[in-house]
């Protein structure tokens, strides 16, 4: 069996969204921002929350294609 040496590879992200935990259906599609935090109430109690999704094509990876490791990289 012949094998290659490790190939690195650079995905972009193909689409994004944010998830507001107090407004779960509302669309953010027109944003050109992510936020990504929690809120805590005063003394640890109940808040609310952002979280982001991010989605990257891999088609280009041919199944069972072992994966040794992987890094994202986000910049603020």
């Amino acid at each position: 069996m012949v094998t290659s040496g490790p190939t690195a590879l650079t995905f972009y992200p193909s689409a994004d969204a944010i998830i507001n935990q107090c407004q779960p259906t509302r669309n953010y599609g027109s944003s050109s921002m992510l936020k990504t935090r929690n809120e805590f109430g005063a003394g640890g109690g109940s808040g609310w929350a952002w979280q982001d999704l991010i989605q990257l094509d891999l088609s280009s990876i041919p199944p069972g294609t072992p994966i040794a490791s992987a890094t994202l990289q986000l910049y603020y």
